[in-house]
């Protein structure tokens, strides 16, 4: 019998983070680009864009897309050591986060609340102690595309794969 694994050693149920809807699409789209940085040949970043169309529209989906990954970008030059993630089309580790992951949800999440008070603390964990203000204002532009958290969705359910996701898996 094969044991589940999760993506480190530290992370712990996706579930804890009560995210949105909206916020599970955003943490997906993350580890596709995430991968596609760490291994290019994936080319995770077309897989990226298309689940972004599929979930937020034709429109909308790639613009959305490119927002999460100015935010990527930012948190890759502001961060100094290496940001773990799960594997976005391993179905366990969808149900983990790390506690980076965490972090630059955390940011998200506190910003599309209005809660900068909170978000420094996320900006500070993800950067290692520096207020980086490129992330800072990445962050706050992916956090008005996305609009307020839904608090109606924001409870512990699990995330399906998109049908593109689907479709890799097997």
């Amino acid at each position: 019998m094969m044991q589940a694994h999760k993506p480190t050693p530290d992370a712990f149920p996706l579930d804890r983070l009560h995210l949105d809807d909206r916020a599970k699409g955003v943490l997906a789209i993350v580890r596709h680009f995430l991968t596609s940085f760490g291994d290019p040949e994936t080319q995770s970043w077309q897989m990226a864009f298309a689940t972004a169309a599929e979930r937020w529209n034709d429109r909308d989906g790639p613009q959305t897309a490119m927002r999460i990954l100015a935010v990527v970008q930012a948190m890759r030059r502001a961060r100094p050591s290496p940001f773990r993630f799960g594997n976005p089309l391993c179905l366990t580790c969808r149900g983990w986060v790390t506690p980076e992951e965490a972090d630059l949800m955390g940011l998200i999440q506190s910003m599309r609340r209005d809660r900068t008070d909170v978000a420094r603390g996320h900006v500070a964990a993800l950067t290692l102690g520096r207020m980086d203000p490129d992330l800072i204002r990445c962050a706050l532009a992916l956090a008005k595309t996305l609009g307020p958290v839904n608090t109606t969705e924001a409870r512990a359910r699990p995330q399906r794969p998109t049908h593109r996701e689907a479709a890799m898996l097997h």
